[in-house]
Order: structure tokens, then C-alpha cells, then sequence
């Protein structure tokens, strides 16, 4: 009887280490999942925001900037014009801008979408390792339950033939 605890013990040892193990794991999916998702994202937004300034600053610190006198009746078309020049500069540092915006957005959402397709093997194997280590904790504990049934029956057996002696 003792025989049967101590194999009993190991499988039960050999199965709490495999859902240690796998906790861990766990764990550590979850980690790289939280490291990527609150630091890599963040620097891809600092980034984005950085790039949106410098460029903004760059258009306009031109220092050998030449001064024109105004005159008082031509003064309403140049103002026209300096409007749509400004709009016209608005609209393109606008462009460039949503266009780094979206580059930046297309490259996050491939790099989650690698993550992510990378957890989902990694969960497959897990489950698979899981259903194959259940497979081999269910087939021991057949095989033991087989062994202390045929013990108990030898046992069985054994003491009918004592009782019939007596």
C-alpha cells in the first residue's frame, strides 16, 4: 500500500509542478502583453507628437526673413494673399501630419497584430501541452485505480479462502 501512495505522490507532484509551470507562463504572456500595449504604444504616441511639433517649428523659423513697408491702399490684396498663403501652408503641415499619423497607426496596428497572432500560437501550444499532460495524469490514474482493484480483489479472494477453512 505504501508502493501505491508514493507513485500516487510523484503524479501529484509531477501535476501541481505542470500547473506551477503553467502559471507561469501565464504570467509572462500577460507581462508582454502589458509591456507592449502601455510602453511600446506610449512611444509610438510620443514619437507622433514630437514629429507634429518639429515640423510645425521648422516652417516657421526662417531667420533671414525679409521686411516688406506697407502702403496703405494695396493694402487689403496683400493681406488677401497672406491669408491664403497661411491657409494654404495650414492645409499642407495639416497633410503631412495625418499622413505621419496614419504611417505611425499602420505600424502600431501590425506590430499588435504580430503580438497578437503570437499569443494565440503560444495559447495553443500551451492547450495542447495541457491536454496532453491531463491525458497522461487520466491514463496513470487508470492505471492505478486498475492496480488497486486487482489488489483488492487478490485480497477479496485471499481472505473468502480463509473464511472457508475456518
Amino acid at each position: 500500500m505504501e508502493d501505491g501512495r508514493s507513485g500516487l505522490e510523484d503524479m501529484m507532484k509531477k501535476f501541481f509542478k505542470f500547473v506551477f509551470s503553467l502559471a507561469i507562463v501565464s504570467a509572462i504572456v500577460a507581462g508582454v502583453l502589458y509591456f507592449v500595449k502601455n510602453i511600446l504604444m506610449k512611444d509610438y504616441l510620443d514619437d507622433y507628437d514630437d514629429d507634429f511639433d518639429n515640423d510645425l517649428y521648422d516652417e516657421n523659423t526662417d531667420e533671414d526673413r525679409d521686411y516688406v513697408t506697407i502702403k496703405p491702399d494695396s493694402n487689403t490684396s496683400k493681406k488677401d494673399d497672406e491669408d491664403k498663403a497661411e491657409d494654404k501652408a495650414e492645409d499642407k503641415a495639416e497633410d503631412k501630419a495625418e499622413d505621419k499619423a496614419e504611417d505611425k497607426l499602420d505600424d502600431v496596428k501590425d506590430k499588435a497584430d504580430d503580438v497578437k497572432d503570437a499569443v494565440k500560437e503560444k495559447a495553443e501550444e500551451v492547450k495542447d501541452t495541457v491536454k496532453e499532460k491531463a491525458d497522461e495524469v487520466k491514463d496513470a490514474v487508470k492505471e492505478k485505480a486498475d492496480e488497486v482493484k486487482s489488489d483488492a480483489r487478490e485480497k477479496v479472494t485471499t481472505f473468502s479462502g480463509y473464511s472457508k477453512d475456518a
